[in-house]
């Protein structure tokens, strides 16, 4: 058996440095300041080159196109996963009837069987609802990428490139 002691020695840690372990807002203008500092010399030493405007027009028109498929595939995706979802509820709705049926017609081995093929399809059903409520926040996600795409730069590059 292997044993972690990651919580001793960060208990040590607190005790030896506590300054380490405690963040307030002077602490984060610190770092932001530092990590700002640290850009801007960079930049400074390795200045970005300019980029031709055809260059960047493809990629402007590739990053909008990439986006609407995104979206596209998440909405697929999403439909995909409600029709699971609705197939796990018209399952569950069968097999009822049917432990119903076998109920009424005095069928116990049917019945059981009934019973254990609902507990599979609940089970499935939860499962798939899960998946549908990821691929719900991928899909807004997907959309909110491509509502917030700012289409200015493109018109831009159309009239610099007279297209």
């Amino acid at each position: 058996m292997e044993s972690n002691y990651f919580h001793l020695a960060a208990a040590e840690l607190v005790k030896a440095r506590p300054q380490d372990f405690v963040v307030n807002a002077d602490t984060v203008k610190e770092v932001e300041a530092k990590c700002a500092a640290t850009r801007k010399a960079a930049l400074k030493a390795n200045p970005p080159e300019a980029v031709p405007a055809r260059v960047e027009y493809n990629a402007v028109r590739k990053q909008l196109y990439d986006l609407t498929e995104h979206a596209k595939n998440c909405e697929i995706r999403l439909n995909n996963e409600a029709g699971n979802v609705s197939h796990f509820l018209t399952l569950i709705s069968d097999l009822l009837k049917k432990k119903k049926a076998a109920i009424t017609d005095n069928r116990l081995g049917d019945e059981r069987f009934c019973e254990h093929q609902l507990v599979k399809a609940e089970e499935e059903l939860q499962d798939a609802r899960e998946r549908l409520t990821k691929e719900q926040r991928y899909n807004q996600a997907a959309v909110r990428a491509l509502r917030n795409f700012d289409p200015a730069r493109l018109v831009e590059l159309k009239a610099e490139l007279a297209i």
